[in-house]
């Protein structure tokens, strides 16, 4: 009686293995293409859902097919499309689109079965259930090449611009524009005589003996002293032993020194007299970067890189200070660009409160020629340079394609004379932003967010220490995403080895990452044990909303946790992340220094742990714009050839004063980047001064929404030059229409013997894109 009950008990828990009635059913017939198939193992039926051995249906499709056993994963592909499933798992993905199997695949006596309806579906053809005669019967779908329609929204994209769709008809700037918000070159006073008429009129708020008071975030890297001058006043000496990765690294604060001396509307002025004693870069020249910011949203007033040689030079930098997200009164010095000595006699911050107008204030005096120094790719913005006529080839031949349409009647025969227009909808090139709170409630924001984007990326909830803290906060702006009608959420980043961010407290990695205990190389466990753990929740917790993650952030500059356990820290991550999104989540390893020769060598490091990762993503902060086109085309195509991952650019920024300036890098630099079959996609790193990281210095818009000429070439690019609208053809004999268009979705219209029918489809790379529409 007990070996009966314990029989029992064995066949009841094998059968709680499966979410229903599992039993083979003889009677069911498989039908595919008009003939009769049977394989070598009977179909099942669970829960009415009829599955079929994974090997003979995908093959019988004609996909060829993949099986990851260290993920239990099957990868079939035919043609561009490409389709995942995974035992035990509802998890699947069709074209990089993540969707919900009814039954999860499953191993039976042995052998791998999927689900016939959706294996079929999923390869494009057409399903049918006959209950009379109980046979599935699979038919040949002509549309079958098409690729998945991720969505049908219609974002609501301009439409009006200034130049024509030609590719070549670009927006230049006139030389004398290159100056900045005010006026042209021949406007700009001698920046030291106005300095001088003015100076009585305002309040010295911030000076040299503030910076006695200040501390640094990190002194392992140098000294900052206010020493007596030979003529008796007050000296700031810096002497940087050695250059920090990032700029951030290296912090001299002064918290609060601004506090409450300011209102809103007031006029300011920074004034810099530095010189470089020794060091700085190979022509000699010393850098340092000053800023004010908000102590928790990190806003900043002042975010100015300053750079002088041997003799003393004196900058200027007028502002009007914001409070629309909290005064911004925390000053800060960074000192370690290079190895470096540097004197500063003249560090003021001047109030004229109203006395002066911010127009009326000195400006920095930029000639064309001393441009020229400063900006080795001054000739890639000229209207004749050649480089760029090579990338618009490029577009038309790699970015373009060629769609059919066949017209046909109910009875399959074709229709000549008919009509066909493709009106793009959206995109195949991924553009898109880093998303701050403001995406949750700030109408302005939402509503030209969605206008230009059909892609986005959290600016900071999804890293580990605030996700950890609180998850809440970037499930709220996932949402919010995704209500709005974006769809492609790439995540950012599962590890970051930097401890805290700009402000020096908050921490961005867990704090107990970097404590004693952790640091011992003896307790990698432990570290794996969070590491882990923290992978597989933020990966589960955003399967079906996140389709690619950067699971590696900026490894050739941050190197806290590698220093302690090695690189194979890298291979684990890895690991991790494939083992909870499967073969088809994308997986980036994503890097600021993407011009560093360690770049380079982290790849190959990479390579050489036989590392399983998609996908390189190039962070692009040109914020001097002193990178020319080929350096960057050069780049990409070394990437390219070398490892041949996907590429794209993640975090794009240029902050530089000169709109006109910005305007030019950023247009070249989306031209370079479009014309490279690499790349998949542009994701800007802030698009509005009002809610960005680097201050006002967006590309996009500016605080009271006005375009830039930055954002004016993104628009005239994007939705003019590279969308294609109003793409007509009419059907020859064999109702065969041909239109050449940009990869995207469509909607596509036939008018033929006074009807009209309209199809969305996805017409992308590598795909056959014939499309069979029928007028009844």
């Amino acid at each position: 009686m007990k070996k009966i009950c314990s029989l029992l008990i064995i066949l009841s828990l094998t059968l709680s293995l499966f979410s229903g009635v599992v039993y083979a059913d003889e009677s069911i017939k498989i039908e595919i293409f008009g003939k009769s198939v049977s394989f070598d193992q009977m179909p099942v039926n669970i829960d009415g859902r009829v599955l079929v051995p994974m090997r003979g249906i995908f093959e019988t499709l004609g996909a060829e097919i993949e099986w990851r056993e260290d993920l239990k994963s099957v990868v079939a592909t035919k043609g561009g499309k490409k389709v995942v499933v995974t035992i035990d798992s509802p998890n699947a993905s069709i074209d990089g689109i993540f969707v919900t199997m009814d039954v999860s695949p499953k191993i039976i006596e042995g052998r791998t079965m999927v689900p016939v309806r959706f294996v079929s579906e999923a390869m494009g053809e057409n399903v049918d259930w006959d209950d009379e005669t109980k046979t599935v019967i699979i038919t040949d779908n002509r549309n079958s090449g098409l690729k998945k329609l991720a969505s049908d929204f219609h974002r609501p994209v301009p439409t009006e611009f200034t130049k024509s769709n030609a590719l070549d008809d670009l927006i230049y700037y006139d030389k004398s524009q290159y100056t900045s918000y005010r006026g042209a070159i021949s406007d700009i006073k001698n920046p030291d005589e106005v300095y001088k008429s003015i100076t009585a009129k305002g309040k010295e708020i911030l000076g040299i003996d503030d910076v006695k008071n200040g501390v640094f975030s990190n002194s392992s890297y140098g000294t900052i002293d206010v020493v007596t001058g030979e003529d008796g006043k007050s000296v700031i000496k810096i002497k940087m032993d050695k250059a920090a990765a990032k700029s951030g690294d290296c912090i001299y604060r002064m918290d609060e020194v601004l506090k409450g001396k300011y209102n809103e509307g007031d006029v300011c002025l920074l004034v810099v007299t530095m010189r470089t004693i020794s060091g700085g870069d190979e022509k000699g020249m010393g850098k340092i970067q000053l800023q004010t910011e908000e102590p928790k949203t990190f806003k900043k007033d002042i975010w100015e890189e300053i750079s002088a040689g041997g003799e003393w030079s004196t900058h200027y930098f007028a502002y009007i200070p914001d409070f629309s997200k909290g005064e911004r009164y925390n000053f800060g010095i960074r000192p370690a660009f290079y190895k470096q000595e540097i004197e500063i006699k003249e560090l003021k911050i001047i109030n004229y409160g109203s006395q002066v107008k911010l127009e009326d204030m000195p400006v920095m005096e930029h000639t064309l020629e001393q441009k020229n120094d400063d900006i080795p790719n001054w000739e890639d913005f000229e209207k004749e340079a050649e480089w760029r006529k090579a990338k618009l080839d490029s577009i038309e031949k790699n970015r373009k394609g060629d769609f059919t349409v066949f017209v046909v009647d109910k009875d399959g025969n074709p229709i000549e004379g008919a009509e066909v227009e493709l009106d793009m909808f959206e995109h195949e090139f991924e553009i898109g932003n880093a998303m701050n709170t403001a995406i949750i409630d700030n109408d302005n924001y939402r509503s030209h967010a969605i206008s230009l984007f059909n892609s986005a990326v959290l600016e900071h909830n999804h890293k580990w220490a605030p996700y950890e803290e609180n998850p809440d906060n970037a499930k709220k702006q996932v949402d919010a995403i995704f209500d709005l009608g974006i769809k492609k959420l790439r995540g950012h980043s599962i590890f970051w080895e930097r401890s805290v961010g700009s402000d020096g407290k908050t921490y961005l990695t867990p704090e107990y990452v970097f404590s004693k205990e952790m640091k011992n190389p003896a307790n990698k466990h432990l570290y794996d044990e969070k590491a882990k753990a923290h992978t597989y929740q933020i990966i589960n917790d955003h399967m079906g909303t996140v389709s690619e993650w950067d699971v590696i952030n900026e490894i050739v500059g941050e190197t806290k946790v590698r220093d302690v356990f090695g690189p194979e820290i890298y291979k684990d991550a890895f690991r991790w992340a494939r083992e909870t999104g499967g073969p088809a989540m994308k997986l980036y390893y994503n890097e600021a220094l993407i011009h560093d020769p360690k770049f380079i060598q982290r790849l190959d490091e990479l390579a050489s742990l036989d590392v399983d990762f998609d996908a390189i993503g190039l962070q692009s902060h040109y914020d001097k714009a002193n990178y020319s086109m080929d350096e960057i085309s050069n780049l990409y195509k070394t990437l390219y050839e070398k490892y041949g991952k996907e590429l794209k650019v993640t975090e794009y920024s240029c902050a530089v004063d000169d709109i006109y300036l910005q305007g030019s890098f950023t247009r070249d630099m989306l031209i370079t980047a479009f014309a490279d079959p690499n790349i998949s996609g542009f994701i800007m790193w802030g698009f509005w001064d009002g809610a960005n990281f680097a201050g006002a210095k967006s590309p996009v818009y500016d605080k009271e929404w006005k375009l830039k000429p930055a954002g004016e070439q993104i628009i005239d690019l994007l939705y003019n030059k590279w969308w294609t609208r109003d793409a007509k053809a009419v059907s020859a004999g064999d109702g065969k229409a041909t239109v050449r268009g940009f990869y995207g979705d469509y909607d596509v219209t036939v008018n033929a013997n006074g009807k009209t029918v309209t199809e969305m489809v996805s017409f992308h790379k590598g795909y056959d894109n014939i499309l069979e529409i029928t007028v009844e």
